[in-house]
């Protein structure tokens, strides 16, 4: 991908943080347990990359993306 093509999601998802900040939209995060612990590991991977650093992959940033949408779907 490009280097314009990165900077503009980049830009988008700051954009998405400041409406969320904004609006004050807070999710409930389910706890993992059980099937949902196991539903996505690379949501697992990328908290994990979070906490400790390291390099995600695209569908591991992507996985977590995706998981934080589901979780913001009403």
């Amino acid at each position: 991908m490009g280097k314009n093509k990165t900077n503009e999601i980049v830009h988008q998802l700051r954009k998405m943080a400041g409406v969320i900040e904004a609006e004050n939209i807070g999710v409930l995060m389910p706890a993992p347990d059980g099937t949902l612990a196991d539903a996505n590991p690379f949501v697992d991977k990328a908290c994990e990359a979070i906490e400790s650093g390291g390099r995600l992959d695209g569908l591991d940033l992507g996985s977590l993306i995706q998981y934080i949408a589901d979780m913001l779907e009403e």
